[in-house]
């Protein structure tokens, strides 16, 4: 399979809706209980619209970048731009790439090394995790559900979705700056129309684990 596509810069978005999907199935007993029980590993779903107006030369870009995913064929990395960095670091940390290291992680729990002590994170917080298992890239987004501070070039954080332990192991690279997802397009989901308006450009996707 054909690498992965970049997500592109041709203009700002009016909104992303990056939120978790879960697939949840639930019983109800006559006493009042509810039994649940989540059937299958929870996704990022991404919801993308261009800003307005969207003139031609960018609508042609997007449509371009759109096409050339082939209805969903080819992947891309995609991610929530007003998350590129940490809240509490907007222009990142002085000789950090935002790069680190995982030392040890558990079903909701992933520590680091290699950060810088200033690191603070806060709730909303995005961060990826990368790796090459049989030369296909795997790719793990989690977002940051308690606040974290840095200490001694570490730092342990509780995330969600659950970490694929079984993937992201020890030594795994992982980064904080421009966190992105592995995403496949849902094809029927573009919206677009040229206009004297110039009317945005919508589409979604799911997460590929």
């Amino acid at each position: 399979m054909a690498d992965p596509l970049p997500f592109p810069d041709f203009g700002k978005f009016s909104a992303v809706d990056l939120r978790i999907v879960r697939s949840v199935v639930r019983t109800p007993f006559r006493s009042g209980e509810m039994q649940r029980a989540e059937v299958g590993p929870p996704r990022w779903r991404i919801a993308c619209t261009t800003s307005f107006p969207l003139m031609t030369h960018l609508a042609d870009g997007w449509m371009a970048w759109l096409d050339s995913l082939q209805g969903g064929m080819r992947l891309f990395l995609g991610g929530d731009p007003s998350r590129a960095r940490p809240i509490e670091h907007p222009k990142g940390i002085a000789g950090w790439n935002g790069s680190a290291t995982v030392t040890a992680r558990g079903d909701f729990s992933i520590a680091f090394s290699g950060v810088p002590n200033a690191l603070r994170l806060n709730p909303g917080d995005m961060l990826h995790m990368a790796k090459g298992v049989g030369g296909v890239l795997r790719v793990g987004l989690h977002r940051v559900t308690a606040a974290a501070a840095a200490s001694d070039g570490a730092i342990s954080v509780a995330v969600e979705p659950a970490v694929l332990t079984d993937i992201f192991t020890v030594g795994t690279a992982a980064t904080f700056y421009a966190p992105c997802g592995l995403f496949m397009l849902n094809s029927d989901s573009v919206e677009s129309g040229k206009s004297t308006d110039f009317p945005p450009i919508s589409f979604s996707a799911l997460q590929v684990l």
